[in-house]
């Protein structure tokens, strides 16, 4: 995993209210970078050395202020059972976009899926600040 801040200007949307926390679910790019995800998306599935399977997450973060946050990512299948599941940290940029590239969220089942994939953030010792983001992909 990666992480970096980033100001808000030309390639970093500024989130809806930059008073409220906001989070936005992504994959790696070929450079391994942050890109968005679209709705309906097959993402690829990752091979690791040891035979696990994972996908690549991704996510940016505005924070209004500093402070440690919990990322969890999941991909959940339409009966609601889980599919893939990792959690990561981050530390939050003041007023600008904490990125976080290549979180190995590894699954739990193996080949072809379809579901929910989300990022649930979370502000540590704040559970009420918790912000999520979503979109229904399939895995291949």
């Amino acid at each position: 995993e990666s992480s970096q801040c980033l100001a808000i200007g030309d390639e970093i949307d500024a989130p809806p209210d930059t008073g409220l926390p906001f989070v936005w679910i992504g994959t790696n790019a070929d450079d391994d970078s942050y890109r968005s995800i679209q709705s309906g998306e097959t993402l690829a599935i990752q091979y690791g050395p040891q035979g696990g399977e994972h996908v690549w997450g991704a996510a940016r973060l505005y924070t209004p202020g500093k402070g440690a946050w919990t990322l969890s990512f999941a991909l959940t299948a339409a009966d609601g059972s889980r599919l893939a599941a990792t959690e990561t940290y981050v530390d939050a940029c003041a007023g600008q976009v904490a990125e976080l590239t290549s979180a190995t969220v590894f699954l739990q089942q193996e080949g072809p899926a379809t579901g929910v994939f989300s990022v649930e953030a979370t502000e540590a010792g704040h559970p009420e600040a918790t912000v999520h983001a979503e979109v229904p992909i399939s895995i291949q």
